[in-house]
C-alpha cells in the first residue's frame, strides 16, 4: 500500500559529466537542469518501489520543475520526493519534488509516475522496433524514393534532380541494396544495378 507522505532522499557530488555544458543543456560548468530532474524521477522511483509487488515498477510520466539556484562542481545535491497521491484507479502517483545543495534549494515542482509491469512495458517498448521495420518495408524504404526519382524527375536529370538521385542512390548503398547508374536512368528511365 503506498502511503501519502512517504518521502525519499537520495544526494549526489556533483561531478563534470553532469554540467551543463557537459549535457548540452547549458553552456556554463555548473549543475545541469536534466540532472537535478533526473535525480528528482530517481528519489521518486526509490520512494515507492520497495511498496510494489515483485514485477512491478513505476515510469515518469509527467515532471514540472523550476531551477531556482546554481551549484557548482564538487558541491553535494539533494533531491527529495514526497508522495502527494496516488489516482483512484491506483496507476499513477503524484510527487512532490525538491532539490537542494549545502546552500539551500534549488530547484522544485511536481512528478507523476505510472505502475507498470516491467515485462509487459518492455515488451510494449520492444515491439515498436519491429512494427518499425514492417512500416518501412510497406512504404519501400530507399528502393521507394529511387522509384519516386525515375517517375517524377529522371527527364533531363538536371541539377536538382542529380542531387535527389544521388541521395536515394546512396541510401540504397547503405541499406546494401545499390548501386544504380545514374546514366542509364537519365537515358531510359529506369535502373541498372551495376557488379551483379
Amino acid at each position: 500500500m503506498l502511503e501519502i507522505g512517504k518521502s525519499y532522499t537520495i544526494e549526489q557530488v556533483v561531478t563534470p559529466e553532469m554540467t551543463a555544458r557537459a549535457i548540452g543543456s547549458g553552456g556554463l560548468e555548473v549543475f545541469g537542469t536534466p540532472f537535478m530532474m533526473a535525480m528528482m524521477e530517481h528519489a521518486a522511483m526509490d520512494c515507492v518501489q520497495p511498496d510494489l509487488p515483485e514485477g512491478k515498477g513505476t515510469v515518469g510520466v509527467d515532471i514540472q520543475s523550476s531551477h531556482l539556484a546554481p551549484t557548482p562542481v564538487g558541491m553535494t545535491v539533494r533531491a527529495t520526493a514526497t508522495v502527494t497521491g496516488v489516482s483512484e484507479n491506483g496507476k499513477l502517483i503524484t510527487f512532490r519534488v525538491e532539490a537542494s545543495d549545502d546552500w539551500g534549494p534549488i530547484g522544485e515542482g511536481t512528478h507523476t509516475r505510472a505502475i507498470i509491469a516491467n515485462d509487459r512495458f518492455l515488451q510494449k517498448c520492444n515491439s515498436k522496433l519491429t512494427q518499425a521495420k514492417q512500416k518501412s518495408r510497406k512504404r519501400g524504404g530507399p528502393e521507394a524514393l529511387l522509384a519516386f526519382f525515375v517517375r517524377r524527375v529522371s527527364p533531363g536529370c538536371g541539377g536538382a534532380e542529380q542531387k535527389s538521385f544521388l541521395i536515394a542512390r546512396k541510401a540504397l548503398a547503405i541499406s546494401g541494396r545499390g548501386p544504380y547508374n545514374i546514366s542509364s536512368v537519365c537515358k531510359h528511365g529506369n535502373t541498372t544495378e551495376q557488379g551483379v
